[in-house]
């Protein structure tokens, strides 16, 4: 009996460890994991587009009003933000290529790879080599 209970305490903590299933994918695999239908940008960015937008479209010297949640591939979030203003020469090189893709006013789903990420530097509660999937709506560009 007690090796039942064992065997079962065991059992559900490999269940709850493993979140989705989706844990430390590659970009392949977490876009096939979701069915996800993307158009590939530079470097291995993928973008599921929602809503196109205008055509006013950032460049390196726009500064951009953005909502945003950014999560890990297993879906544990990491940041967050509503009507957040920045500049694109400050954001990852992921946003930058992503981001030109989109219009004022558009939204989409952009999954990055660590190359132009955070790469092999783990980040607050990011871990090295990381995919970084954002959920964006471009709200201002100026």
């Amino acid at each position: 009996m007690k090796m039942k209970f064992i065997y079962i305490l065991s059992l559900a903590f490999v269940i709850a460890s493993c979140g989705d299933g989706v844990a430390d994918l590659t970009v392949d695999e977490y876009i096939a994991s979701k069915n996800l239908v993307t158009q590939e940008l530079d470097k291995g960015v993928h973008i599921v587009i929602e809503n196109p937008g205008s055509d006013v479209r950032p460049n390196i010297n726009s500064q951009v009003i953005a909502n945003y949640s950014g999560t890990l591939t297993n879906g544990v979030e990491f940041d967050s933000g509503t009507d957040v203003k920045f500049q694109m020469s400050g954001v990852i090189e992921g946003w930058r290529i992503g981001l030109k893709a989109l219009g004022e006013g558009g939204a989409a789903t952009m999954i990055i790879p660590p190359n132009v990420g955070y790469g092999g530097q783990a980040t607050g509660v990011i871990p090295a080599n990381s995919v970084l999937v954002f959920d964006v709506e471009l709200l201002e560009v100026n």
